[in-house]
């Protein structure tokens, strides 16, 4: 998803979604393209073969940085190991989870 849908949805959905983007920093497409291509079927089924070349991979990420900052969403990049990184967004979700049920208790 775009963050320029976000909007639409938030004004159906206010103050019941967190979103978050996730990309990948060049030095990680660098040196684990392989294995992001591999796993790319772990969160969403893809059917077809993936064609895209290295350079393809990296442009279609730095053009998405641009967008979410452009946006200003929350944008996060995995940079060196995943789990740890993937932490990262996990703890911005669960403490934006405390915050809103701090608000809804008020």
């Amino acid at each position: 998803m775009f963050p320029h849908y976000l909007k639409e949805i938030e004004t159906i959905y206010p103050g019941e979604i967190i979103s978050v983007f996730l990309g990948f920093t060049n030095k990680y497409i660098n040196e684990k393209f392989t294995y992001i291509i591999n796993n790319r079927n772990a969160i969403e089924t893809r059917g077809y073969q993936e064609e895209r070349i290295i350079n393809d991979f990296i442009n279609e990420h730095n053009e998405f940085r641009i967008i979410c900052q452009e946006a200003k969403v929350k944008y996060f990049e995995i940079d060196q190991d995943y789990e740890e990184d993937i932490k990262m967004i996990y703890d911005y979700i669960e403490d934006k989870i405390r915050m809103l049920a701090e608000i809804a208790d008020r």
